[in-house]
């Protein structure tokens, strides 16, 4: 076997264990990694993959690690079989390569085992799961044909950021930028911001989740519609390609990014894919088109501060959106939708954050604060629903199917406006 085509082989068999998120609890746990001649803590490997720590590059530079590999070691591990790889995946490649000194019949006798064994881990994770103390190139081939994963929950996340304006962890790009106490996404004519979780979160509980944010709108100014002068407003987007992606104008930030999950809060009526100039939209996969939506009331662009919840149920499949100008949780959802996000997104870690985008027309797009968890736990700061006037016109269920063929049948009758 040639050296482009085996890496390539072994890349798409033993890395294509990202699809679902699987840790494992063996009798016996992976101490340590031999390259035949050193040897490496599986603790050390773990701690640099944290921290970064340089003080531990003379025990790593015998075994591949550099600097760019803690990115490496941390990235879910998944690829599309039916695609050529990356860069970022022919580096992990070698990184792999380089842990184990792995020569080519080892390889081809180890690329069917990780191909049934080995599923959804880090390459951290896949090295702890192996059931010996010593873990080499000699006995990786018989380590796996007796290794069987055994699936546990993933560990909880709560994440509470009632500052966000001070939080680091956030990958910012184009106009996004923290200034005092809110996250700022665009302020601008033209600009496109986005703000992603530097790290991926796992959803792998049937990719629950529950995520409450504020925002606000303001300055509102240029082009309109029939509301008012005004840009096109912010989204809270989950997908799974890249912490650093966005685009401006009616795309809102969220345009164009495959396996994605966006709910939109879009303040500008484009007259070819939107519903109306103030709506709750549902967008799947950087689909303009909303395949679900609900109208609200009043602006959410009148420079007030907004309250969201979304919570997504993996086991009943049923998303819910919220929204209300107080902190208090409504009972009611105004949007609900049937879907399956684990299918969409394609991998158990999922970046989340949040996009806007803007045109001809622009506003000062803010988070004020965000709590999210990766399973289905909804958030009520006030510890009990309870009821609250909410500012939608109509009941969020019945418009999301309506809103749907509403925006088939406008497709072909209006122009687009970016």
């Amino acid at each position: 076997m040639n050296f482009p085509k085996k890496v390539h082989l072994l890349f798409n068999l033993s890395i294509a264990i990202g699809l679902s998120y699987t840790l494992t609890t063996p009798v016996f746990a992976a101490e340590e990694i031999s390259n035949g001649t050193d040897t490496i803590k599986v603790s050390d490997l773990e701690e640099f993959a944290k921290t970064g720590d340089p003080s531990l590059f003379p025990i790593l530079e015998n075994f591949g690690i550099t600097l760019a590999s803690k990115a490496q070691l941390n990235r879910p591990i998944s690829i599309d079989l039916s695609k050529p790889l990356t860069k970022e995946q022919l580096d992990l490649v070698d990184l792999f390569k380089f842990l184990l000194d792995l020569k080519d019949e080892q390889i081809d006798e180890s690329l069917p085992l990780l191909a049934t064994k080995a599923n959804g881990m880090t390459l951290i994770e896949f090295l702890k799961a192996l059931p010996e103390k010593t873990i080499s190139s000699e006995n990786l081939v018989s380590t796996l044909a007796n290794f069987t994963p055994k699936p546990i929950s993933p560990q909880k996340i709560s994440l509470e950021l009632p500052n966000i304006g001070i939080a680091s962890g956030f990958t910012l790009t184009g106009a996004a930028h923290q200034i005092s106490n809110r996250l700022r996404l665009t302020n601008w004519y033209s600009q496109a911001g986005t703000a992603f979780l530097t790290e991926r979160i796992s959803l792998a509980e049937n990719a629950s989740f529950s995520s409450n944010f504020s925002f606000q709108i303001s300055s509102s100014n240029g082009v309109g519609d029939e509301d008012g002068a005004g840009a096109d407003g912010l989204a809270f987007v989950i997908q799974t390609l890249s912490n650093n992606v966005g685009g401006t104008g009616g795309g809102i930030g969220y345009g164009g990014i495959g396996q994605s999950v966006a709910i939109e809060f879009d303040t500008y009526y484009n007259k070819y894919f939107d519903p109306n100039g103030n709506h709750i939209g549902l967008n799947l996969n950087g689909n303009l088109y909303s395949t679900a939506w609900t109208p609200v009331y009043p602006r959410m662009n009148n420079g007030g501060i907004w309250h969201s919840w979304i919570d997504y149920n993996g086991l009943s499949k049923l998303l819910e959106v919220r929204i209300s100008t107080t902190e208090n949780r409504p009972i009611n959802p105004a949007l609900s939708y049937v879907l399956d996000i684990a299918s969409i997104l394609k991998m158990p870690n999922a970046f989340m954050g949040f996009t806007s985008g803007t045109g001809s027309g622009m506003g000062v797009h803010d988070i004020l604060s965000w709590n999210v968890k990766n399973y289905y736990d909804p958030i009520d700061k006030a510890q009990k629903t309870q009821e609250v006037p909410e500012p939608i016109s109509i009941a969020g269920t019945t418009l999301g199917i309506l809103g749907a063929i509403y925006t088939r049948r406008q497709r072909r009758k209006n122009q687009k406006k970016y």
